[in-house]
């Protein structure tokens, strides 16, 4: 379970602060379960320069179109090193959503890797 504090939502970005080795799984696939109604999302992870939004940002993982109920939903998983700061972005894709399917909600798991996955 991760910390409480561990994540800060500010609209299309989650802020991710990993205080050790973890498998990180975001998900915004209806079938994860999540809430969301959207059809087609686009989910990236970067590290900055700065450890928040005003810094260089390096893309490190990136999904569109990977759940399998909504095959364009979007699910990744990465591992986060720890004492990096990550930031996550979502968003819809290619077009704006149709009336009343407007919501995208994340699931976000961590989990501890293998000892001896040194190389994902």
């Amino acid at each position: 379970m991760p910390h409480r504090n561990a994540f800060a939502i500010a609209r299309d970005l989650v802020h991710v602060h990993p205080r050790r080795l973890r498998r990180l799984t975001i998900a915004t696939c209806a079938d994860a379960p999540t809430g969301s109604t959207v059809d087609d999302t686009l989910l990236d992870v970067y590290t900055s320069s700065t450890g928040n939004c005003g810094g260089v940002m390096t893309p490190i993982a990136c999904d569109d179109d990977a759940c399998t109920g909504e095959n364009l939903q979007s699910v990744l998983t990465t591992n986060l090193t720890a004492g990096t700061p990550l930031i996550v972005v979502h968003k819809w894709d290619n077009v704006a959503p149709t009336a009343g399917n407007t919501a995208i909600q994340l699931r976000v798991t961590l989990s501890t890797p293998p000892a001896n996955d040194e190389f994902a």
